[in-house]
This record gives structure tokens, sequence and C-alpha cells, in this order.
């Protein structure tokens, strides 16, 4: 979800703040670009974690709460699960 901040958003922040440190003027058409690029990257930001929302709130029946142990009936190695299996050395208990 904050792929498109630290990929696309970030690094033009640093652009600019380079621009003013060393004094260099910046462009009518840089900043234009800039100023799209900024807007595409909080519109995939916000896009892509109302998705992802949308996604865990419509698998929460089948998958569960988040964070919550989901690993009863698939492995015994968790605390939750009631038929926790037996350490012999040979498997990776918790």
């Amino acid at each position: 979800m904050l792929i498109p901040f630290v990929c696309m958003i970030l690094p033009i922040v640093f652009q600019i703040k380079t621009h003013f440190m060393t004094g260099r003027r910046i462009k009518a058409w840089e900043w234009a670009l800039w100023g799209v690029l900024i807007c595409f990257g909080f519109l995939v930001l916000g896009v892509s974690t109302y998705m992802n929302v949308k996604a865990i709130i419509e698998g929460w029946s089948t998958y569960g709460a988040p964070f919550s142990c989901h690993c009863d009936g698939i492995w015994d190695t968790c605390e939750c699960s009631p038929a926790r299996m037996e350490f012999t050395g040979y498997n990776c208990t918790v």
C-alpha cells in the first residue's frame, strides 16, 4: 500500500528539496510533471488501500479476522491447535 508513496512521491519531494538546496530553478514543465505524478501516486495509494480493505472485509467469513490464528486444522504447530505435535526434534514446533 505504501509502494506509490515510497517509489513515486518521496523521490519527487527529495528532488524538489535538492533543487531548492542547490539554488537551481525548477521549470514550469517540471512542476506540472511532478504534480501529475504526485496526484497519480496518491490516487494509486488511495485505490489500493480501498481495494485491500474491501478484500479483507469480503473474506472475513472465509478466512477469519486478521492476526488471528488460522492454522487450526491445517497443521499442528500453533498454540491454538488442539492436536499440537509432540516435540521429537524433527519438527518445528513453537
